[in-house]
């Protein structure tokens, strides 16, 4: 019923006019939005059951952002979090899918990148550490989180690169240097999952590096 809810709510949204119909209720809206997919986060215990409602959330909150704009901006704080700690999920790459696209609709009403930069940037480091400790499931897991993970820092960068401090890149540059880019598991890991994980970690690795060779100031990237 849940889910129901959040996707009808989606649906009024897409179909209604924001400027007179909706706008009144989006403040309304989006805070118990906000804290429901948290507490659903908080009660799952790596429990998948709620995924496809905080999918459902996740989805209207992105469309809210899309639709409302800078309305929104007091509640910046809370759904830079809420996106965050979903990147982060073990359980459904649907959840982290979902929150990468809603923190790319939220980008521009976020003047702290510097910070939403190194939050996603030290949960890539400590990924890095943890994908080679622990079975080759828990391994498989952790280094799906990896690469969507990167898929929002590539996202960042590409959308908000020019407003990243020179101090950010260098740690950036670094964590490429010695760790991002490093062999993933310790183990004889040879599955399908795991090798289609680490293309798709070289894939999109590129792609953040990319975007800092593309904004980073030259003495920088040299």
């Amino acid at each position: 019923m849940k889910e129901c809810a959040a996707l009808a709510i989606g649906d009024l949204v897409f179909y209604s006019d924001m400027a007179t119909v909706f706008k009144p209720f989006l403040i309304k809206t989006t805070g118990p939005l906000i804290r429901l997919v948290g507490e659903l986060r908080n009660n799952s215990s790596g429990n998948s059951t709620n995924n496809p409602i905080r999918i459902a959330i996740i989805s209207t909150l992105s469309m809210l952002l899309e639709c409302g704009g800078t309305s929104l901006k007091a509640f910046v704080p809370q759904l830079q979090a809420t996106f965050i700690k979903s990147l982060s999920d073990l359980t459904s790459k649907q959840v982290r899918t979902a929150s990468v696209h809603a923190l790319g609709w939220l980008l521009p009403l976020v003047t702290r990148v510097d910070q939403l930069v190194l939050d996603v940037f030290n949960m890539i480091m400590n990924m890095n550490n943890e994908s080679s400790e622990g079975d080759n499931v828990n391994i498989i897991m952790n280094m799906g989180v990896k690469v969507s993970l990167l898929e929002a820092l590539a996202s960042v960068l590409s959308k908000c690169g020019s407003k990243v401090s020179p101090t950010v890149y260098n740690k950036l540059i670094e964590g490429f240097q010695y760790t991002l880019l490093s062999c993933e598991g310790g183990g004889n890991l040879d599955s399908n999952s795991y090798m289609m994980l680490m293309g798709q970690i070289e894939v999109v690795s590129g792609k953040v590096f990319k975007y800092i060779c593309q904004n980073a100031d030259e003495d920088v990237v040299m």
